[in-house]
């Protein structure tokens, strides 16, 4: 239906309504770490930057009721390269929400790097499994961690389970094991 080769090294890309248009906004990372927006047709909408170089996208919703409020969630590198000139260091992992226009509503520090992460469709929580072994839980409204899970491994992919009557299950894969966990409100 549409090709876009204009862009190079796309390895992640997520979807979702971010501005209520009749079909749903593309969102892909690229080698230049900016964020680009395609609408349901393929063309080019506009080029966010995230204040770091993202390597890693997601899209969250409000809710199925509400398709026109979405954030981009985007994870990568910051690097600052005044304290990289004097010798400090100068790289940092980082997660930030931003909307459709590009405006930041929230960033996080991370200790390590984001290997894999997931939007919940039952809560506002986005799950990212990073390098460290660690899965958190971010409430995307709030910009705050809500959970972290330890001793998952250094290669993870993390997924929801719905539930009808409880919250949703945090489900990861080690490489050695699925493990299930439901995820509260606070942190403990």
């Amino acid at each position: 239906l549409w090709k876009d080769t204009g862009i190079g090294n796309v390895w992640h890309v997520a979807a979702g309504n971010l501005e209520g248009y009749a079909r749903p906004e593309v969102v892909s990372s690229s080698g230049d770490g900016k964020l680009h927006v395609f609408d349901g047709e393929g063309q080019g909408l506009r080029v966010l930057d995230a204040g770091f170089y993202a390597n890693m996208v997601r899209v969250w919703q409000s809710s199925e009721a509400d398709k026109s409020t979405g954030l981009i969630i985007a994870a990568g590198t910051y690097t600052n390269v005044v304290t990289a000139i004097v010798g400090e260091p100068n790289k940092k992992e980082m997660v930030a929400a931003i909307d459709a226009q590009g405006k930041r509503h929230w960033s996080l520090d991370l200790p390590k790097r984001a290997i894999s992460a997931a939007t919940c469709p039952q809560k506002p929580w986005l799950a990212l499994t990073l390098a460290d072994g660690t899965a958190r839980v971010i409430d995307v409204v709030a910009g705050k961690e809500i959970a972290r899970v330890g001793g998952q491994g250094e290669m993870t992919d993390a997924a929801w389970q719905p539930t009808q009557r409880d919250a949703p299950l945090l489900v990861i894969a080690n490489g050695a094991a699925l493990n299930a966990f439901r995820i509260g409100t606070e942190m403990p």
